[in-house]
C-alpha cells in the first residue's frame, strides 16, 4: 500500500520495521540489527534477501516538534522522536549491552499488514542517542540528523604551554576560526606579555582596523 493511502486510512493496520546501526565493541566491527513488530522474512529479490526482522518492536517512535528550545524565543526548530522500544523479556537482546549506538544510523519503515517487504516506506532516518535496559525491554533514544550539528566545528585546542599556544587560562579551549569578512570581533589574547592576539587558526588575508575600548 502507498504511504499516502496508509496514512489516510484510519482503519489500516500498520506494521513497522527498524534497521539499527551499531558497533560491536568486542568484535570491533559495525553491524545492523533488524527488528519488526510482527516478524518478517524478506524475499529472494529483496535487499537484504532472506533476512529475518525479528518480532521485537513494542513502540516504534513518538513524534513531537517545537519551534525552538524550551525557554527560548528563537533558534533552531526541535524535533523529538521519543524512543524505539524493543521486547527483551526472553533476554535475546542482552548482547546489545556490548554494542555502541551513539550517533549510529537508525531507519524505521511502515507498511500495511498485507505488504511484502518491498511495500514498506521509510518514515524516519536519524541517529541513536543512547540505549537503556530494564528487566523486559530495551529502549533506544532517537534523534533526527540535527544531532550531527551538535559538535565542535573546531577541534584544535590551545595547549596552554605559553606563547602562541596560550596560557593556563586558555588550555583546552578551541582556537578561533574566522571565515570571510568578519567585523566587530574580540580577538583571543594568547600572549599578554607580548600583546599577541589571535583571530583565526591559520593564515589570514588582512586586519583592516584595530580598536581599543
Amino acid at each position: 500500500m502507498a504511504l499516502a493511502d496508509l496514512i489516510a486510512d484510519p482503519y489500516a493496520e500498520k506494521r513497522y520495521l527498524a534497521e539499527i546501526g551499531a558497533y560491536d565493541i568486542a568484535g570491533t566491527a559495525t553491524t545492523t540489527i533488524r527488528v519488526s513488530d510482527h516478524g518478517l522474512v524478506t524475499g529472494a529479490s529483496d535487499s537484504p534477501a532472506h533476512t529475518l526482522y525479528e518480532a521485537r518492536i513494542i513502540e516504534p517512535m513518538a513524534f513531537q516538534r517545537s519551534m525552538f528550545r524550551a525557554g527560548k524565543i528563537g533558534g533552531l526548530s526541535r524535533a523529538s522522536f521519543g524512543q524505539l522500544v524493543l521486547n527483551n523479556a526472553d533476554g535475546g537482546l542482552d548482547a546489545l549491552a556490548g554494542y555502541a549506538f551513539d550517533g549510529r544510523t537508525i531507519t524505521i519503515k511502515v507498511g500495511a499488514a498485507t505488504d511484502a517487504f518491498a511495500g514498506y516506506s521509510t518514515i524516519f532516518t536519524g541517529t541513536a542517542d543512547g540505549i537503556t535496559f530494564d528487566d523486559t525491554k530495551v529502549a533506544i533514544r532517537l534523534r533526527d540528523s540535527q544531532l550531527l550539528f551538535e559538535t565542535l566545528v573546531q577541534g584544535t585546542l590551545y595547549g596552554g604551554g605559553g606563547g602562541t599556544d596560550g596560557g593556563d587560562d586558555l588550555k583546552g579551549k578551541p582556537k578561533p576560526l574566522a571565515f570571510g569578512e568578519v567585523k566587530n570581533i574580540t580577538p583571543v589574547r594568547v600572549d599578554a606579555t607580548n600583546a599577541i592576539y589571535q583571530v583565526h587558526d591559520g593564515q589570514i588575508e588582512a586586519i583592516t582596523a584595530v580598536y581599543d575600548n
